[in-house]
């Protein structure tokens, strides 16, 4: 069996880490969904295992029957057959993701204040993700992070989801920003041509 080459190891790796990142809440992804998302001959423990070595160790998995079960913190149990969760948790958690995102401590704490702006911004619709990812674009607009008249930042959670358009101008420009799957899986394309040429002429080389 020849060895794969660590390039694409890795790159499966951010494959798998973006998809892992795309969801809500923990997924339980199937061998051939795994085979087929990593093209891969093959999904099994050991085929997987040097990939997963490679996700950066946020990245939570557990091998299953079934497949893998990929989480990252924040993340609950996929909900199926489960009650709806409470808004206060999930308010909890985007929280925490916009303390971490805009560098605040430990101390700054989730207030009445902030919790209700937040669960507003729940009530209009708006999912988990969608407002991490307010909290992740605020930290990409220069205005907002101090680049301003008053060299002051406007990165408190009354700016981040002040209203609709504030939260969906922000999530738009995090996504702009963020590495896509596909430009990714073109890397990983180019990278096993690559090896799958220098194992060609090293035979021809041998000969």
């Amino acid at each position: 069996m020849t060895q794969e080459s660590p390039n694409i190891t890795r790159l499966r790796a951010r494959v798998l880490y973006y998809f892992t990142a795309s969801k809500d809440e923990a997924a339980l992804v199937s061998w051939s969904a795994l085979a087929r998302l990593l093209e891969l001959p093959e999904a099994s423990a050991s085929t997987l295992s040097p990939i997963l070595q490679e996700l950066p160790s946020t990245v939570d998995y557990r091998f299953t029957v079934e497949g893998v079960l990929l989480s990252l913190p924040g993340h609950s149990e996929p909900t199926r057959g489960k009650a709806k969760e409470p808004k206060a948790l999930i308010a909890q958690r985007i929280f925490l993701h916009w303390r971490e995102a805009t560098g605040r401590g430990p101390r700054v704490r989730l207030t009445k204040g902030r919790q209700v702006r937040i669960m507003k911004r729940l009530g209009e619709g708006y999912s988990e993700r969608e407002l991490k990812l307010a909290a992740d674009g605020v930290m990409l607009d220069p205005f907002y992070t101090g680049d301003n008249e008053r060299s002051r930042a406007y990165t408190d959670i009354k700016h981040v989801y002040k209203d609709a358009s504030t939260v969906e101008r922000f999530a738009e420009i995090a996504q702009t920003h963020s590495p896509q799957k596909s430009h990714v899986q073109a890397k990983l394309k180019e990278a096993t041509a690559e090896a799958v040429s220098r194992r060609r002429l090293g035979r021809r080389t041998r000969r």
